[in-house]
């Protein structure tokens, strides 16, 4: 199926001469060196950050991600078909809205999970898998930063800000989408981790036209990217970004535990404040 997009210089550079691009690759696969690389190169790219940090619409990604989670939630045949098309048509819903908002790159989670459909949209896009060395060192980075934001997320204060229960929609439907299992402690296993990273690079690798796809990892840098996007070798830049924000994220995450522990301290010693002056107020017997 092919969509109409509004025009066509949402798919090109504004030389005309640069694909629009795909990233597949999942986060923690150096997608904010990817996102960075490729905005350097003139794209205007979507990450993660886009949605974390309010740059778009949040409720749109909640309520398709919301919608893919629930679809198959339906009693009888004909209400999960109702519920899957509903799911689908939002995916891209969103996917038509951040293209036609300029953006012409993509990498990280989520949009890396609507890669068939950016596909459909945009079918001379050139797709970039971003990779790892390994689904264990894949598995290790995300238990350590972004498998935990939705654990952070789920506890007081976030759950009770529209904006961060939101958001936690948006990693809960990532985990179920790629096969990981999220219980009620939203807790990853490792195990179904790395096979969940084997398994969606394989099946990328298989659905993707060999001529519109790229297997990066950061240490490739810039070379084989311009080569994948038609760039000469004088126009490429020499030195690849390497973004890495694990300490940062460690940061946020302490931060984040901080605060749920001062927002039960002041919840705890808000009430012992009104019992202790509700005490005194009342009257003793004489």
């Amino acid at each position: 199926v092919q969509y109409k997009i509004k025009s066509p210089e949402n798919q090109r550079m504004v030389n005309g001469n640069l694909p629009f691009v795909i990233g597949a690759g999942f986060g923690r696969t150096g997608t904010l060196s990817l996102y960075t690389a490729l905005n350097q190169l003139g794209y205007k790219s979507f990450h993660m950050k886009e949605i974390m940090y309010g740059s778009v619409d949040i409720n749109s990604w909640a309520d398709m991600a919301e919608a893919r989670v629930n679809q198959d939630t339906g009693h009888g045949q004909i209400n999960s078909l109702t519920k899957r098309k509903e799911a689908d048509e939002l995916a891209i819903r969103v996917a038509k809205e951040m293209i036609n908002t300029g953006y012409n790159a993509t990498t990280d989670f989520p949009v890396s999970l609507l890669y068939r459909e950016l596909m459909d949209l945009v079918p001379d896009a050139k797709v970039i898998l971003s990779v790892r060395t390994s689904g264990d060192v894949w598995s290790d980075s995300v238990l350590s930063t972004i498998g935990q934001v939705g654990g952070l997320f789920s506890r007081a204060p976030f759950r009770f800000i529209p904006h961060f229960r939101r958001f936690s929609t948006i990693d809960n439907w990532i985990w179920r989408e790629i096969g990981v299992a999220v219980d009620s402690s939203r807790r990853l296993d490792k195990d179904e981790l790395v096979e969940a990273y084997n398994d969606w690079n394989e099946s990328v690798i298989k659905s993707v036209p060999k001529d519109r796809l790229l297997v990066h990892q950061s240490r490739d840098g810039f070379s084989p990217i311009c080569k994948h996007l038609g760039i000469s070798e004088i126009e490429c830049p020499q030195y690849y970004p390497h973004v890495n924000d694990t300490s940062d994220f460690k940061i946020f995450l302490m931060v984040g535990r901080s605060s749920c522990v001062l927002f039960w301290a002041l919840v705890i010693g808000g009430i012992s404040y009104i019992l202790r002056k509700m005490t005194k107020r009342t009257p003793k017997n004489k």
